[in-house]
């Protein structure tokens, strides 16, 4: 699909792209960052999940549809039901290929910007996208425990238990954060 963007005017200090992809929660902070930005004097162009494009436009702001449509599941009580192997490998299959979206829609939007803020942990093509046209790229992570490290690792699949060692490397990592923090303030007639 070609997408066609308004070009951007020039007496803007700066010209942001803003990807977003997810539910609300991924969603919405971007779009208060845009709707900031855009009051500084800023231009803003958007690439977020379909189902939030109306909402951007009708805030005024330029968005196109990047990705699929991302709503919360309805909650159902019980537990969550176990995945076969077989059930998670036909659900990837008909995934579509939202990175290679990611790059077509973002590669196609980074025209005339002069950064990508690639807001929440699932910018797979942002920094790569920015490196080549030569632009910024800052990556904004509301929740920093989404990004797996060597102390951290992903969680697992819906459905699938949590390992044991998960829940250790957790602990480790929360323990380490805890010596690097600073004493808490003394208040009161006692400090």
């Amino acid at each position: 699909m070609t997408r066609t963007f308004r070009t951007f005017r020039t007496d803007y200090f700066v010209r942001a792209l803003i990807a977003a992809v997810g539910t609300r929660g991924d969603v919405q902070p971007a779009l208060a960052l845009a709707l900031e930005l855009r009051k500084l004097g800023h231009a803003v162009r958007l690439c977020i999940s379909p189902n939030f494009v109306e909402w951007a436009k009708s805030l005024g702001l330029e968005a196109v549809p990047m990705g699929v449509e991302m709503r919360m599941p309805g909650r159902k009580s019980g537990p969550m039901p176990t995945l076969t192997p077989e059930e998670l490998r036909r659900q990837r299959e008909s995934m579509p290929d939202l990175i290679a979206d990611q790059f077509e829609t973002i590669g196609a939007a980074v025209d005339g910007c002069d950064v990508i803020v690639g807001a929440n942990a699932h910018q797979y093509a942002a920094p790569s996208i920015a490196e080549h046209a030569g632009v910024g790229c800052v990556t904004a992570v509301y929740a920093p425990v989404a990004l797996p490290s060597t102390d951290l690792a992903p969680p697992p699949p819906p459905g699938q238990a949590i390992e044991p060692q998960h829940g250790q490397r957790l602990e480790r990592a929360r323990a380490r954060s805890d010596q690097s923090q600073p004493p808490p303030a003394q208040h009161g007639p006692d400090r």
